[in-house]
């Protein structure tokens, strides 16, 4: 059994009583709760991290290399990506989207997305709002997971406007019971031995780049998508379950 799991927090959120943080927090918590293991946390939001914007010169998908890396934090942060169990991801609605900050993130890691780059990680989504959009961020950011390998074990969707309305109002217990379940997922998938199951569009993801990066096999010196692709031997893979399992069996 895992004696340490390591939950990578990243929240949207340039405000310094974030509710889409202390929810995320009071997650961790939990799953520390949950389990018997030693919870290590790498914990950013927006106020915290200086990100910059993405520059759109696709380098990170021909060279493999960001233009930007050595100018912000992202070095940093992808480490910290990498060397996690569990990935958070929460975002308040910011007119039916995702804040800047969480847009910058997804932006500066849109590569990985083409290289399955966080596959078989354990992720988990929330979203905050005043009342309505929670969905289109949520849905958003799972998306995302999706996209980058991440198996989701957990949504949360919260209303709750602002730190001291979440108090008066009893916010956190109305959804501890989610909270426990997204616990229990990440108790489940990275310390009891149970195999997760991708989703739907993970499988059709890797199916069309299995079938992409095959027709592109000769680039591999010229493009580093490819060669990232070759290098993690997807191609000797059916069907994305089993990357998954032999990942988890190991």
């Amino acid at each position: 059994m895992k004696k340490e799991i390591r939950i990578f927090v990243y929240s949207g959120s340039r405000n310094l009583h974030s509710t889409t943080q202390i929810i995320a927090m009071e997650l961790v918590k939990t799953i520390a709760e949950r389990t018997q293991a030693r919870v290590v946390v790498d914990e950013y939001t927006g106020y915290n991290t200086h990100m910059e914007e993405c520059i759109g010169c696709t380098q990170c998908f021909i060279r493999g290399i960001c233009g930007m890396d050595g100018k912000d934090d992202m070095n940093e942060i992808r480490k910290k990506m990498l060397a996690a169990d569990c990935i958070i991801m929460g975002s308040p609605v910011y007119f039916h989207a995702v804040s800047g900050n969480m847009k910058k993130l997804v932006d500066r890691l849109s590569y990985w997305t083409h290289t399955m780059e966080l596959t078989g990680k354990l992720g988990i989504v929330i979203a905050t709002s005043g009342g309505n959009g929670l969905n289109y961020v949520s849905e958003y950011l799972k998306k995302f997971m999706d996209y980058l390998g991440i198996i989701n074990v957990g949504i949360i969707e919260a209303a709750t406007y602002y730190d001291s309305y979440m108090k008066e109002n009893q916010v956190l217990e109305s959804i501890r019971p989610k909270l426990l379940q997204c616990a229990q997922g990440v108790n489940r998938y990275a310390l009891e031995g149970y195999i997760p199951h991708p989703s739907e569009l993970q499988r059709k993801v890797f199916r069309m780049y299995n079938q992409k990066y095959m027709e592109l096999e000769a680039y591999q010196d010229d493009i580093a998508e490819v060669r990232k692709w070759f290098a993690h031997g997807y191609l000797s893979y059916q069907e994305y379950d089993d990357v998954i399992e032999k990942l988890y069996q190991n």
